[in-house]
């Protein structure tokens, strides 16, 4: 069992795990079957690491959209975006945000 599917496994059970002191701590620990006690010894560099690493930045900014006019400071898919208009002003283009109408510039 791979520490992600662990992890996964454990709150999908109605788990918390947390770390506290380089350890993995498990709430309620007294409901862990002896096969979870063990995945968890074995893989806990692994299940660790994946508590305390910071999650993955999906923002962007419209500047580095195809759909975004600098000239204009426009988006061309406004709508699509959550905007209600087309209008984009300098600080919002600079800003990083998470935008469903995002497309990388070629």
């Amino acid at each position: 069992m791979a520490a992600a599917e662990l992890l996964r496994g454990l709150r999908q059970a109605g788990f918390d795990v947390t770390v506290a002191d380089n350890r993995v701590v498990v709430r309620p620990a007294s409901r862990l079957t002896d096969r979870q006690r063990l995945a968890l010894l074995t893989h806990k560099t692994h299940v660790l690491a994946l508590l305390v690493a910071p999650p993955a930045d999906d923002r962007v900014k419209c500047t580095g959209c195809k759909f975004y006019r600098a000239r204009l400071h426009r988006c061309a898919r406004h709508r699509a975006a959550g905007l209600s208009t087309h209008e984009v002003g300098l600080d919002l283009a600079a800003l990083p945000q998470r935008c469903p109408a995002h497309a990388p510039r070629p």
